[in-house]
């Protein structure tokens, strides 16, 4: 069985280098955003070895299992306080979160102080800062006073007070005196959930290299691997509807 320690991770991190070479590049991207049907999308996105045989029927399928497939790949050379992982990696801010907040912490402080638990605090609190912010500003947006329950419960950087007021609608002065303020800059841009996902690839990256005898490596092979195939699905959905 294998251990915990630095062999373990240079044999994960070295699995998860050559799944990192698969993902496919923005001249990829550009080529495939060159399609003009469903049929051609998958065509061109079949000549990837990570989506070989990929059909218009079975497209989010494919998209969906090739994560999956991925984590199958790695889960040998995983310690075995990570196997849960999973349920812990997939937040997006574009969506309402599959694991709850509860579910996040509990699984962190279940983990001994150390490399592991100082990258995914930082890297699952920062998302979930952010997810509080980019509801707040939906709801603000839509002429709706947030209010707290309505927010995802828990965060790292900001403390109870601050999502107190931020849920009160004070959404501008709380991210003037937050880490975040230069990054979103909400009021001159009309993306800020890319502007959130940009920011949290940073982290994880960072987190990547500060904490390489962890599994901080390979969270950021999974932020990359979902943008990917969230950048498939925003390709495939115009398709679809034109």
């Amino acid at each position: 069985m294998l251990g915990n320690g630095a062999t373990t991770y240079h044999a994960l991190n070295a699995k998860v280098r050559v799944l990192r070479s698969r993902l496919l590049s923005p001249q990829d991207l550009s080529m495939l955003a060159r399609s003009d049907t469903p049929a051609a999308l998958c065509a061109r996105l079949s000549r990837y070895g990570t989506y070989a045989g990929i059909t218009p029927p079975h497209f989010h399928a494919v998209l969906a299992q090739s994560l999956a497939t991925d984590w199958d790949k790695l889960r040998p050379f995983i310690p075995r306080a990570h196997k849960v992982a999973p349920v812990v990696l997939d937040a997006p801010l574009t969506q309402p979160v599959s694991a709850p907040p509860e579910t996040t912490w509990a699984f962190v402080k279940s983990l001994p102080q150390g490399p592991n638990r100082a990258a995914l605090v930082a890297i699952k609190g920062a998302e979930m800062d952010l997810c509080n912010i980019i509801w707040s500003y939906r709801m603000a947006r839509a002429g709706i006073t947030p209010r707290f329950p309505h927010l995802i419960p828990a965060g790292y950087h900001f403390d109870t007070a601050a999502r107190l007021r931020l849920a009160d609608g004070n959404l501008a002065a709380e991210l003037r005196a937050s880490p975040y303020a230069a990054t979103l800059s909400l009021g001159k841009t009309t993306q800020p959930e890319h502007a959130a996902n940009q920011f949290l690839g940073r982290v994880a990256a960072r987190a990547a290299r500060r904490f390489p005898q962890s599994m901080a490596y390979t969270y950021h092979y999974f932020f990359n691997k979902r943008n990917e195939i969230r950048h498939l699905t925003a390709l495939w959905e115009p398709l679809c509807n034109s």
